[in-house]
């Protein structure tokens, strides 16, 4: 080999070496700042997150079919709750709870472990969801298990159903009972219509509908997702603006709100302290604006303090706040205002309407109507408030007082911008509703269509208008009730139709049964069925 073969040999081999060592500091480097792959997304909402989140709910009016702090009803409570949370694909109905509900969080599928609450072994835990017939409700776990909710103290002891409960107003939990739950319900006496505390419940008394029939625990996530940011969230920014003698907008802006789980702002007055405090909450953004009203304070003016709670995912609470100076109207020179007269007029059982005359009205800030039943003091007391103007009418619903009849008792509060309170109030008698007091009966319960596919069930109600809500509970003789479906059917006027579909029961042949189980606003539970042969 001559001199100038070996020179380039030896040039080539050590161009081979330097591209391999080229391409491995690459590869190396590559590896280094690749981007990650998806891993498994990790819920980060306790059961004692579910439980913080529902006691705040503790005070809430109950309300058919509602699903906000203005009133809710059981499922609605729940669903508040889960959604409030960051879950999706929520139940809105306690029906809807029957079966394993698919909810998602961040976008990703939810494992939902379903238990059985009437077994020695169920160990209750926060947050579980118990189903009963025709109810829903939230696990607050046994005692000793809610870490720094165990200071609740607030309960109702139910020793059965909606009609037969025993009151406790001991300031120890109660060590024998199985679990307590927090729920909203309309017919438990003393409980006034509202959420009122934690109730124990005694899953040895299984009359109308107080027995879990099953629990539901949320545990992980199932799918993959590229994760939320590990970054601790910061309230960036809190402006103040648009302040005048009405209130005043908070703006504030956020960073790395995927790892925010909620944001609240509490405001009250400096003066007397925190009297008049209220706490509302608001959906997580960049960017959120609050608007502060003086009429819900009572028209104070004077130092204002709005905070703004901002909680993580990893239970850390930031709290950063403003103080704001709110002027007084001018409309203090145009005098006092005053009531000229107060009367009631149109009454019958949903209610009476007040009518009530100002004396310059342009002075007045707000009048309010508070309103209760005689029976049991004030439990049932609403606070409405209406737009001033010369004349104002008021109508009291008794829907909004379970539907009492007897002495009804509405006062009216004139506050006028001087710092007046003028206070006048009525007495009203309301008669009952014949209708009102009547059970819901089936008088009519039709089979038709029977067909190798299924069949449709027709059921007419007398006294519709006090039927709460209705299920059909369906299943096959065979095996006992181990396919049992529990369905809602269809209304129309006080004809209730519901569709039984075999694929729903492994497309079983033979005997089906399906009932009609019918709730009444009194908390009634009455029941009805037939058997019939698919071929």
């Amino acid at each position: 080999m001559s001199v100038a073969e070996h020179s380039r040999n030896r040039r080539q081999r050590l161009w081979k070496q330097a591209v391999s060592l080229f391409c491995s500091v690459t590869i190396a480097i590559a590896a280094l700042i690749a981007v990650p792959t998806k891993s498994e997304a990790a819920i980060t909402v306790s059961g004692n997150d579910i439980i913080r989140t529902a006691v705040s709910y503790l005070g809430t009016p109950y309300v058919l079919g509602g699903s906000s702090r203005e009133g809710l009803d059981c499922s609605g409570f729940v669903y508040l709750v889960l959604t409030q949370l960051g879950y999706s694909n929520v139940p809105r109905t306690s029906a809807g709870w029957l079966s394993a509900p698919a909810l998602t969080w961040n976008g990703e599928k939810v494992n939902v472990q379903t238990l059985d609450p009437t077994s020695s072994s169920y160990d209750a835990q926060p947050g579980d969801i118990l189903v009963y017939q025709g109810h829903v409700a939230i696990c607050m776990g046994r005692p000793g298990t809610w870490g720094q909710y165990s200071s609740i103290r607030s309960y109702t002891a139910a020793m059965g159903g909606n009609t037969n409960l025993v009151f406790d107003s001991s300031s120890k939990w109660p060590n024998t009972s199985p679990w307590y739950r927090i729920h909203a319900r309309s017919a438990a006496p003393n409980a006034q219509g509202r959420i009122r505390g934690v109730e124990i419940d005694d899953t040895n008394y299984s009359a109308e509908g107080c027995y879990a029939i099953r629990a539901y625990r949320i545990t992980s996530s199932s799918g993959t997702n590229t994760g939320s940011s590990s970054k601790k969230p910061e309230i960036t920014d809190i402006s103040i603006s648009n302040v005048t003698s009405k209130g005043y907008t908070v703006t504030a802006t956020f960073s790395n709100t995927s790892s925010i789980q909620s944001i609240m702002l509490p405001t009250w007055t400096s003066a007397n302290g925190q009297d008049d405090i209220t706490w509302d909450s608001v959906k997580v953004s960049e960017k959120i604006t609050y608007e502060v009203k003086t009429s819900e304070h009572k028209n104070e003016a004077g130092e204002y303090n709005t905070h703004i709670h901002m909680q993580d995912k990893s239970g850390n609470t930031t709290i950063a706040g403003k103080t704001v100076d709110v002027p007084a109207s001018n409309n203090t020179n145009n005098g006092t205002a005053s009531i000229a007269s107060v009367e009631y007029s149109d009454v019958d059982s949903s209610g009476y309407t007040v009518t009530v005359k100002l004396v310059n009205a342009s002075a007045a800030a707000s009048i309010q109507f508070p309103t209760w039943t005689s029976a049991n003091g004030q439990d049932d007391i609403i606070w409405d408030q209406a737009a001033v103007k010369d004349t104002v009418t008021y109508r009291v619903d008794t829907s909004k007082h379970g539907n009492e009849s007897g002495i009804y008792n509405t006062h009216v509060y004139l506050n006028d911008y001087a710092g007046n309170v003028t206070l006048v109030g009525i007495s009203v008698g309301v008669p009952g509703s014949a209708s009102n007091n009547q059970k819901p009966q089936v008088s009519g319960f039709n089979v038709s269509n029977v067909s190798s596919s299924g069949y449709d069930v027709t059921v007419t109600i007398q006294n519709a208008q006090n039927i709460s809500y209705v299920v059909f509970p369906t299943w096959t003789s065979a095996n006992g009730q181990d396919d049992i479906t529990w369905g809602e059917g269809k209304v129309s006027g006080n004809t209730y139709t519901y569709h039984v579909n075999i694929s729903d029961h492994s497309k079983q042949k033979g005997i089906y049964n399906t009932h009609v189980h019918i709730y009444d606003k009194s908390g009634n539970l009455i029941i009805d069925g037939r058997e019939v042969i698919v071929p």
